[in-house]
């Protein structure tokens, strides 16, 4: 199988190679490679732009600023106050020699930033960061390749979890963070006893170099999922699907609730804005306490139907109810019946109320995460 994404990976730049070393040796590494590229400026202007670029780029990476500021004050001291001096008084910066002191600066030579395409990146080849290690903090990790799973970073030290997953076939390009070039945007997985989820996205830095950005959204399966992300006009929006209020457990009872938020990113920070939000299933008796048991929804999803709600018939025909199906051939008054609950699962319940025939109820199940989850519901009666 093609590893998706493949194409030609861009050149990380050196300060987020030197991000990889940890504590002090980083810091020393980060700041005698500061230090020399002012030595290799052709003036102090130039000089101090590239000293606030890398910076700015080695706190992203996650160095700590007070401790870099600290060593590149160790090392070239002099020459950070030479440059600091001359970007605020620019006459005082070098002055030029004299055969080009009356001369126009040659606007053809001014090179124009390249930004790499970023659907042409590998990005099993990029460095990600995230919190999903069994280290501590932020950590930048590599990829390696898993042809179900996508990218996959696995723990150190023989852990089992947790394990980082990039999701590489959901990518979606667009710009989304207004610079006016495509990003592109990620749903990510941390799995350890249970799986979280993230959206997360990629930009270019000044340099044109694909940049990795901040999480944009977490979500975890106690609470929502993510159903899909769209990428344009300066925005993100992400689709997802919220439980019932109340509810603790939507991984098991289903997540029947829309929801639609718009990302923008501003000053360094995911700014969200919620667009639409579907109103939740309406009260039918019967299912006043829906997922207290499997016992409870299964009684809500005949009661559901049989009120023509199939909406939250949809929402109580959880991973629970056919469970209790499989395990409980016998319920009371009861009997169900089978087809053997593989691909579908079917079963006909006499109606709880006299006056409603008996409901026959047909879905169809999707196996995966070692668990099985509903995706569609088809009823008879």
């Amino acid at each position: 199988m093609r590893r998706p994404g493949v194409g030609s990976a861009a050149i990380l730049a050196a300060g987020l190679l030197v991000v990889g070393c940890a504590g002090d040796d980083a810091v020393a590494n980060a700041a005698d490679i500061i230090c020399l590229a002012i030595d290799e400026e052709p003036d102090d202007l130039a000089a101090f732009e590239g000293y606030e670029r890398d910076l700015a780029r080695e706190r992203r990476g996650g160095i700590d600023e007070q401790e870099l500021r600290a060593a590149l004050y160790d090392r070239c001291e002099r020459a950070i106050s030479a440059i600091s001096a001359a970007a605020n008084d620019p006459e005082a910066a070098t002055v030029p020699a004299p055969e080009a002191s009356l001369e126009e600066p040659d606007e053809a030579t001014v090179p124009e930033t390249v930004f790499t395409d970023l659907a042409t990146v590998d990005w099993v080849d990029q460095i990600w960061s995230t919190e999903c290690t069994n280290e501590s903090g932020v950590r930048d990790v590599p990829l390696t390749y898993d042809e179900e799973l996508g990218g996959v970073r696995r723990p150190t030290g023989g852990a089992l979890t947790p394990v980082y997953v990039v999701e590489l076939d959901r990518v979606v390009y667009g710009d989304v963070t207004g610079n006016g070039q495509p990003d592109a945007a990620f749903v990510t997985q941390c799995v350890f006893a249970s799986a979280e989820y993230f959206v997360e996205v990629w930009t270019h830095d000044d340099e044109g170099q694909p940049l990795h950005l901040p999480p944009v959204r977490h979500f975890s399966k106690f609470d929502a999922v993510v159903d899909r992300l769209e990428a344009d006009e300066g925005r993100l929006r992400i689709h997802s699907r919220e439980g019932l209020p109340g509810d603790d457990a939507p991984h098991l009872n289903g997540y029947p609730i829309d929801v639609v938020t718009d990302w923008t990113f501003v000053e360094g920070t995911w700014r969200g804005e919620e667009r639409s939000r579907s109103e939740p299933p309406t009260a039918v008796a019967g299912c006043e306490t829906p997922n207290a048991s499997p016992e409870d929804a299964a009684l809500c999803l005949v009661a559901a139907v049989n009120a023509e709600d199939y909406e939250l018939a949809g929402a109580a025909a959880g991973p629970m109810v056919v469970e209790f199906m499989r395990d409980l051939r016998g319920w009371g008054l009861v009997d169900w019946e089978f087809n053997g609950c593989t691909d579908t699962c079917w079963f006909y319940e006499p109606s709880l109320d006299p006056q409603y025939h008996g409901v026959g109820i047909e879905m169809g199940l999707a196996h995966r995460d070692g668990g099985v989850s509903i995706e569609w519901v088809e009823t008879y009666g």
